[in-house]
């Protein structure tokens, strides 16, 4: 697929991966994860599984994959859980209560869902800490084919990058998940993509 232009889903041009641990758990650094449990959200997150694991693995670090919170790991390694192994309801919100409860040591999340009181409330997360966070990357992008012809491809990128300069089309945009906006990547959008592709394959290859 070929990147067309980038989306501000629900208003935000771009976010961060976060790894965050309870005060009480005594974890200040990702050293301090080996043996213990990370939940990710599930294996098609990009914030909430591709970019801390990623990271994770790129630093040396080996990921044990678990189907439930009690499961033993390996002294030497990091274990992880989705949330949907947990519970099929899973979603920000329990990543962050499970933290809070004891149930995993850490949890990842995109920045976002770290500043949302919707999926981090107020009363849980001064008992929260991060860290580890990742260099921003595009918050969502707009792809097409490769052989789209050039005509139709610019003819996409005149209405949608200027839809938000009228009313009409800021109302079609936020019915797209409150989408503000959709502009051209940026040169530091650009580099984020491309230090993150070798980060995504390691993933691939390992995991």
């Amino acid at each position: 697929a070929e990147i067309l232009l980038r989306r501000w889903k629900k208003g935000v041009s771009e976010y961060s991966s976060l790894i965050f641990v309870n005060n009480k758990s005594g974890i200040q650094n990702l050293d301090g994860l080996k043996g213990k449990v990370v939940i990710f959200e599930d294996p098609g997150s990009t914030s909430s599984y591709y970019l801390p694991a990623s990271a994770l693995l790129s630093k040396g670090y080996t990921l044990h994959h678990i189907k439930s919170p009690g499961e033993p790991v390996p002294a030497d390694a990091i274990g992880y859980i989705f949330g949907n192994d947990i519970s099929k309801s899973s979603d920000e919100i329990s990543i962050s209560a499970w933290v809070y409860r004891g149930t995993a040591d850490a949890g990842a999340l995109s920045s976002v869902n770290w500043d949302d009181p919707k999926d981090m409330p107020v009363t849980i997360k001064p008992s929260l800490s991060i860290i580890w966070e990742s260099h921003p990357v595009p918050r969502s992008l707009m792809l097409v084919r490769p052989d789209m012809p050039s005509e139709l491809k610019d003819q996409i990128k005149t209405v949608l990058s200027s839809a938000h300069e009228t009313d009409k089309g800021k109302k079609v945009l936020k019915s797209y998940k409150k989408t503000k906006r959709f502009d051209h990547l940026t040169p530091s959008a650009l580099e984020a993509i491309e230090l993150s592709k070798p980060l995504l394959r390691i993933v691939e290859d390992q995991l």
